[in-house]
């Protein structure tokens, strides 16, 4: 008998005078990505390698000060054409870090993904991506 890992995702938001949103979304893995790296501010950007986790379905990046991830994306313009390449850039604030619940779509034309930090002081970074098994 096969195992089946059913990870989860929750979140919780409540106070006073705020809507409280309680959500959660469970799904059957198929493959991950879970590591932990270290970086400063003399480091080179760090490229991720999402490549081997398909129907990419939750993304999270945790660390232990502030960091960012740099999105760069090829993009077409509608009248001429021309593809161009933006970018932009994701602060994450250390501890709570960030959570994507997505698909495959959010990664669509993303030709890099990077990490770096203006921290002095090396700082460790959890990546974690898992995808969702799809029965065919």
């Amino acid at each position: 008998m096969a195992v089946t890992h059913n990870p989860s995702i929750t979140f919780k938001l409540s106070g006073t005078n705020i809507t409280t949103i309680d959500m959660s979304n469970t799904f059957v893995l198929d493959n991950k990505i879970e590591k932990v790296i270290s970086i400063q501010d003399t480091s080179p950007e760090y490229e991720l390698d999402l490549s081997n986790v398909d129907n990419k379905k939750i993304f999270v990046l945790q660390g232990t000060q502030d960091f960012i991830l740099h999105c760069y994306k090829e993009i077409e313009a509608p009248v001429s054409e021309e593809t161009f390449l933006y970018s932009f850039d994701i602060p994450i604030e250390k501890e709570f870090g960030f959570v994507l619940n997505t698909n495959d779509t959010f990664f669509d034309g993303l030709t890099k993904l990077t990490l770096s930090t203006g921290s002095v002081n090396m700082i460790k970074v959890t990546i974690s991506l898992y995808g969702e098994y799809i029965a065919t």
